[in-house]
């Protein structure tokens, strides 16, 4: 099957500009009559689809037009309408004004709509190029891009470039000629030109201005040139009066909105994501995002490292998800809100095309993933610019990159920030849920970790050891845990104790094990025998090697063997017996 497409240019100049280089366009004008729409136009007009008051039914629900979607033609009472996708749409969240991310996530798109269109006709791509595509170094990756796709064959596909009044016979066309009150045609806006603003880099700090008169800060924002400054200044505003409190005729709100696009025209990622956050943006697709981890076996918390976490073990509404994360992320960090965002987007990408990286988690934690990030970022990127300053397609690069890292790739770091970073990773060893398993069969008191309490039944008797529930069990223990690098400790511990029993059939514990408190032993054990004075510091035992005579290992073990030789020994015929 061959994947129409169109190259559609915002501009006359633009279009001239590609024909340079071969390229043939079409600018909206010369698309006449064939309307292009943009995703939001197609959303609000399929609202209308099903709508049946009398029946109580509201129609479909306001959510994203895939990329089936928008590789359909439409018939909208009379006229011929082309939806772009929704990775051009600038009204859209900012993540695809990184052109790296749009140019990945086109050739995504393409071999996607290949393999799932089951339509009669042909699917129609319609590629939207703007001026600022063509602005800095990466135009040569979309050039190149546009040229693969000039040759007819991509990536295996054929793909068939033209005109679209000649595409249109072979295309598939979906009628939407269904009553709409009150019809109103909508006109397109592909372009709009903004006078850049200087970026003048200048001592400001928010916080010395939150005491002050709001008269005061509507002066000080007329000074600011800086933009992250300005949208720092409308969100002080914001908070006081509301976002459509007007400011010289113009709401705070569209301020902000004007700052945005000032922004993602400057590539000021910090800024645009600032904005975003204030604005409480939403990214299309970010509750089926979800529902992908979910449907491959992976539950999925969100909320800021160290703070408190909602788990998502179903799938949810795009706009209680939404709520979810502004509520838990933004009193704590205002870039988290939309960091989490585009976390979750990506995780979603890869778990679908690298499921492997992935072995070892059940339960992803946005907030505790971001964490590894950061620590990454600052040690083996070699980066001092904080998270939110990269670009999207970098942060895509990063978190893969976090999710490959194995313990042999940590050499160069201390034992402490190996056991954060592994530990924030919220991955288990292999066969880790069947020792913890072994180990609450031989302790009748059950066991609690981070001061949750396990017991031994009924949960031996409600639950196997491969078990679904069993092991989210443990995994709702150890989300009670605040550093990752403690809970790698408690990792340790169980395999430690799990290997001790393994070995010694007749010892099992006799009353309630406090793992927490097992650990706090081997850490005063520690201090004892390396001549240290009593602390609650635990950094010189997080920074040990796991192994040797001086490994935590070693404590550990000390520890849980003087709890299990102080407990009954279990009698019954252990012989070695050969069959």
């Amino acid at each position: 099957m061959t994947v129409q497409m169109v190259f559609i240019t915002e501009s006359a100049r633009l279009q001239s500009t590609l024909a340079t280089y071969g390229i043939q366009t079409q600018t909206p004008s010369q698309l006449e009559p064939i309307q292009i729409w943009s995703p939001r136009q197609l959303i609000k007009l399929l609202e209308r689809l099903g709508q049946n008051p009398r029946l109580g039914l509201t129609g479909r629900p306001p959510r994203p037009i895939g990329s089936i979607g928008t590789a359909k033609l439409y018939r909208v009472f009379g006229n011929t309408v082309l939806c772009y996708p929704l990775q051009f749409e600038l009204t859209d969240f900012y993540m695809y004004q990184d052109l790296a991310l749009l140019i990945d996530d086109v050739k995504n798109l393409v071999g996607l709509v290949r393999n799932a269109w089951t339509m009669s006709g042909r699917p129609t791509f319609c590629i939207l190029l703007r001026e600022e595509h063509f602005e800095d170094s990466s135009c040569d990756k979309m050039l190149k891009m546009l040229s693969a796709f000039k040759r007819g064959v991509f990536n295996g596909i054929r793909v068939k470039i033209g005109r679209l009044n000649t595409l249109v016979p072979a295309s598939y066309v979906e009628h939407l000629d269904f009553r709409i009150p009150n019809e109103r045609t909508v006109r397109r806006r592909l372009s709009s030109s903004l006078s850049s603003a200087e970026d003048d880099e200048e001592d400001f700090d928010i916080k010395h201005y939150k005491s002050r008169p709001t008269y005061e800060l509507h002066q000080q924002y007329h000074s600011i040139k800086r933009l992250l400054s300005q949208a720092e200044m409308l969100a002080l505003m914001s908070e006081r009066d509301g976002l459509h409190f007007e400011l010289d005729g113009a709401t705070l709100q569209e301020r902000l909105e004007a700052v945005a696009v000032k922004a993602r025209i400057q590539k000021e990622w910090s800024t645009q994501r600032y904005v975003a956050s204030i604005l409480r943006k939403a990214v299309d697709s970010l509750a089926p995002s979800i529902t992908t981890m979910l449907v491959r076996g992976k539950f999925v918390s969100v909320g800021v490292f160290g703070h408190e976490e909602k788990v998502f073990m179903k799938p949810v509404s795009p706009g209680e998800l939404l709520d979810t994360i502004f509520n838990l992320c933004q009193p704590h960090d205002i870039y988290e809100p939309v960091i989490h965002q585009e976390v979750i987007i990506a995780l979603s990408k890869l778990i679908s095309s690298k499921p492997k990286l992935f072995d070892g988690i059940l339960k992803i934690r946005v907030g505790w993933l971001i964490q590894a990030m950061k620590m990454e970022l600052r040690h083996s990127w070699r980066m001092k610019d904080l998270i939110h300053s990269l670009p999207p397609s970098q942060l895509t690069q990063l978190l893969t990159f976090v999710l490959e890292v194995n313990m042999a790739d940590l050499d160069d770091r201390t034992w402490l920030q190996k056991r954060q970073f592994m530990g924030a990773l919220n991955k288990c060893p292999a066969g880790f849920y069947d020792k913890v398993w072994m180990i609450l069969g031989r302790t009748p008191g059950g066991f609690i970790i981070a001061n949750q309490y396990l017991p031994q039944q009924p949960t031996l008797s409600d639950m196997t050891k491969t078990d679904l529930n069993f092991a989210l069990k443990i995994e709702e223990m150890f989300c009670r845990i605040a550093h990752s690098e403690y809970r790698q400790v408690i990792v340790e511990l169980l395999f430690v104790v799990a290997t001790i029993l393994g070995r010694n059939p007749e010892l099992q514990f006799q009353h309630r094990v406090n793992m927490d408190s097992l650990v706090h032993e081997a850490f005063n054990l520690f201090l004892s025998e390396e001549g240290l004075e009593k602390q609650d510091d635990m950094t010189p035992f997080y920074n040990s090697p796991p192994h040797g005579i001086k490994g935590t290992s070693n404590y550990l073990t000390k520890v849980a063997v003087k709890h299990l030789l102080n407990s009954p020994i279990v009698q019954g015929d252990h012989a070695c017996k050969i069959s």
